[in-house]
């Protein structure tokens, strides 16, 4: 159990034994991942993630620092970086969601994106040189999850 827990409150990618494959549930982060969101003020005022802790405007702005990574890191790619945070490998199946069809096949296409082994590891070195602010989810969400 305290492998599964490291493993679902991790952003960093583990190193995974032969034959375990991870689900990634909610790989692109509700859609922060994506780029999409530059401004707490770009989700509507009743949307349910404004009231997550890494989405409160306190915390928003400095968890900006991931997203402005990914992008160098997918233009340098020559691709979208939700495709370069989807594209992990083959010990990772992420189930994103989505209601459009134009991130539908991006996402999809996500799967022909094959990352060299230096690419993976500037992925890994900015994920583990940048301090995520807030909890994944409010307190009593995380008393849930027992986390």
């Amino acid at each position: 159990m305290d492998k599964v827990k490291a493993i679902s409150t991790s952003i960093s990618p583990p190193i995974l034994p032969p034959g375990i494959t991870i689900v990634a549930y909610s790989p692109l982060g509700h859609g922060f991942l994506t780029g999409q969101y530059k401004s707490i003020d770009d989700f509507d005022v009743t949307d349910f993630w404004r009231n997550h802790p890494r989405f409160s405007a306190e915390n928003f702005p400095k968890n900006l620092d991931l997203i402005r990574r990914f992008e160098e890191l997918a233009k340098a790619k020559g691709v979208a970086s939700l495709q370069l945070v989807l594209a992990q490998g083959q010990d990772f199946i992420p189930i994103p969601g989505t209601r459009c069809l134009k991130y539908l096949e991006e996402n999809v296409s996500a799967a022909n994106i094959m990352l060299l082994e230096h690419e993976l590891k500037e992925i890994r070195k900015a994920i583990d040189s940048i301090k995520i602010h807030g909890t994944r989810y409010p307190k009593a969400g995380m008393k849930i999850l027992n986390i």
